[in-house]
């Protein structure tokens, strides 16, 4: 009796790995994603301060007082402002149906592989995430490896 039910209890703990596995994967990915958010309420307190979005990750860092915090894996999280673009023109792309721009910044994780690019990727564009191939489909500027 004591063996079937130590099978029995060894079977249904053996099954429930996968959704433990996916349920750790899914709290380490909205951690980032609520990390983001904060990010995102920054920006948006230097947009009314300064009238935009900062231009990049050092002018982000000069005006917060502190870098691009860090993801749920220890990467850093990648800042890349699509607003010169429109300003400038280069862009018209990035300009949704009704003319105005649709992406002016975004946030991106390298996720769990610490590769970005890769379909793992947290990506926030406008306060919107997206997957990787959902990104490789809009028109606006990929984020570089170096920023």
């Amino acid at each position: 009796m004591t063996i079937l039910a130590s099978t029995i209890l060894g079977a249904y703990g053996i099954s429930h790995i996968p959704i433990a596995l996916e349920n750790r994967r899914t709290r380490q990915i909205a951690a980032t994603q609520a990390l983001c958010y904060h990010v995102q309420i920054l920006l948006e307190e230097y947009k009314r301060t300064y009238g935009s979005f900062p231009r990049n990750a050092q002018e982000y860092e000069k005006a917060i007082g502190k870098s691009l915090p860090m993801d749920y894996w220890e990467h850093s999280i990648k800042y890349q402002s699509y607003t010169d673009a429109i300003a400038e023109g280069t862009n018209p792309s990035s300009l949704g149906r009704t003319g105005l721009p649709s992406n002016n910044f975004e946030l991106r994780s390298a996720g769990p592989d610490g590769k970005l690019g890769t379909d793992d990727d947290v990506i926030m564009r406008d306060g919107i995430f997206f997957t990787n191939s959902e990104v490789k489909k809009q028109p606006a500027g990929r984020i570089s490896a170096d920023r």
